[in-house]
């Protein structure tokens, strides 16, 4: 299981592409050995004026990646503007 949470909590939640619920909330991945078995996008979505979409991606079939028992998002943190 992890654990999804968002700085403010109400973040809608997606996993590839799949509504899974909103902040705070706990899901459960494919997992063999502790790493991700698929990749695995998981989405915040804010609720609030100012807030930004927030992605968080995981290899699950180039060098998997470890599965964390928490994720956060934090809603505020604006895009990085491309370098000029």
């Amino acid at each position: 299981m992890v654990q999804i949470i968002s700085d403010p909590p109400g973040a809608r939640i997606e996993v590839n592409d799949d509504y899974v619920g909103d902040t705070p909330l706990e899901i459960k991945v494919a997992q063999h050995n502790g790493n991700f078995v698929n990749d695995t996008t998981i989405r915040a979505i804010p609720i609030q004026q100012g807030e930004y979409v927030q992605s968080k991606y995981f290899s699950g079939t180039f060098l998997p990646a470890a599965i964390p028992s928490r994720i956060l998002f934090d809603m505020g943190l604006q895009p990085v503007a491309p370098a000029q």
